[in-house]
């Protein structure tokens, strides 16, 4: 995919801008990532893996996977500052429907690893993170089969009234996720009971490198550093993604009640858990019927599943399970005031996504690559390369409203930026400069761009 290394001199470059080590820059005892790992630590590499294929037959994995040279370059520099001792942890989980071996094999993971076999100091290990995957049988029932998951097991971690959900507390019970079970989500979540299933090899790293691709996301506007940080879980059904039902009834799901989506709600929630064939192919029938149905008299609005823009829950989920990272020890049993690892986030801007994402993303050449150690700074970066507004965007307005916001700057358009631009000083010289006017997804259109 990158025959000339441009990508792996565009991380080379990256880490010299951060300012990292610059002393040595040029020289072979430069080390830029020992400004952040040290020998012997545990370094959680943690790709955007979330699907083995493009939904859309003309579409790509550039558009839709974390680009492999970047996780390739990392991974050496990541090798180079654990100095021949410690450990490389390489996982994501990806939706339950993702085929990790493929994935793997397009990536050539196996071979990235077997560079780093001769140094008995250092183990490489690459999980797939899911406790289960997927697959859909005839006429949509879908069937279950357990995985290994992380070899280091899970923690559950209860966040309580910690939890940014805990504003939504007494609705608990329209928690949903699309294709997840609901009946799992309320084992999860209750009255001030906020849980989520973390893999231990996460929670049991020093250092964590994200390395998110740029894309649209139907539910949350845009997928980069903070919403990345979804796939460090055992099970999606823990994951709140909305609240069942209209915003007039407390839902967030869509915007005015109609009999015909609730009824839509109720057939994806009986499918998404059913084993039988012959049900499921009635309820695809008469969800056929519902929606021939808006040919004659069409909804009230166009939003479905919490894909748009007044979706306020899924923001929270992700912000939660970001301040697990951050704050919570690697027992996952404390939570403290100050941060427990040490972070970077690498973006993949070098081939977007725009559109319907994050599965069906429409290629967008853009050609960057954005880091910081700030998840917040950097998504709001990514989201003026985007061309969008990210005060319109909850994610990251509530996670400026957040301890994750660590900085505190107030005027985030005078924030300096390191770049090779002559003309990309400034945060507000992205918005000026490097506007990409991304398509955003239907349920965002008109109401995330930048005016």
């Amino acid at each position: 995919m990158d025959p000339e290394n441009t990508v792996y001199d565009a991380v080379r470059e990256t880490f010299f801008l951060l300012g990292f080590d610059r002393k040595n820059y040029g020289y072979s005892s430069w080390n830029p990532l020992s400004e952040i790992i040290s020998k012997g630590d545990s370094v959680l590499i943690k790709p955007n893996l979330v699907k083995h294929k493009h939904k859309n037959r003309n579409g790509s994995l550039l558009e839709l996977i974390t680009h492999p040279s970047i996780i390739k370059a990392v991974m050496d520099y990541v090798f180079l500052a654990l100095k021949g001792t410690g450990v490389i942890l390489l996982g994501d989980a990806p939706i339950q429907e993702a085929d990790f071996e493929k994935i793997k094999k397009c990536l050539k993971f196996e071979e990235m690893i077997l560079n780093y076999t001769g140094f008995p100091g250092i183990k490489v290990h690459l999980i797939d993170f899911r406790k289960e995957k997927a697959h859909r049988k005839a006429y949509g029932a879908m069937k279950r089969t357990p995985i290994a998951g992380d070899p280091s097991g899970y923690s559950i971690i209860n966040l309580s009234n910690k939890s940014l959900l805990n504003k939504y507390s007494h609705h608990y019970e329209n928690y949903r996720v699309t294709n997840y079970d609901k009946k799992r989500m309320k084992t999860f979540h209750a009255a001030n009971k906020h849980e989520y299933l973390i893999a231990n090899s996460v929670l049991n790293s020093n250092v964590i490198i994200t390395i998110p691709k740029l894309k649209t996301h139907r539910i949350v506007g845009i997928t980069c550093a903070l919403k990345n940080t979804v796939g460090i879980i055992g099970s999606k059904d823990c994951l709140p993604h909305y609240r069942k039902g209209p915003i007039e009834k407390n839902g967030d799901e869509y915007l005015y009640s109609s009999k015909r989506k609730s009824f839509l709600s109720n057939i994806d929630e009986i499918l998404g858990s059913s084993k039988n064939g012959f049900i499921c192919r009635i309820l695809n029938i008469m969800k056929c019927s519902i929606y021939l149905s808006t040919r004659i008299v069409k909804f009230k609005d166009p939003f479905m599943k919490g894909n748009w823009y007044k979706n306020d829950t899924m923001a929270r989920t992700v912000i939660d399970l970001n301040s697990i990272i951050f704050f919570y020890d690697k027992n996952g049993r404390n939570f403290f005031p100050d941060v427990q690892r040490k972070f970077l986030v690498i973006t993949d801007a070098i081939v977007s996504g725009e559109g319907d994402g994050p599965l069906n993303p429409t290629k967008k050449e853009t050609g960057f690559i954005i880091a910081s150690k700030s998840f917040v700074l950097n998504d709001i970066a990514a989201s003026f390369l985007m061309g969008f507004d990210y005060k319109k965007i909850p994610l990251i307005r509530i996670a400026l409203n957040s301890p994750l916001y660590f900085e505190k700057f107030k005027n985030l358009s005078k924030i300096r930026i390191e770049s090779n631009l002559s003309d990309l000083n400034l945060m507000s010289d992205i918005k000026k400069h490097y506007n990409f006017e991304f398509q955003p997804p239907n349920g965002w259109l008109g109401y995330v761009e930048l005016e």
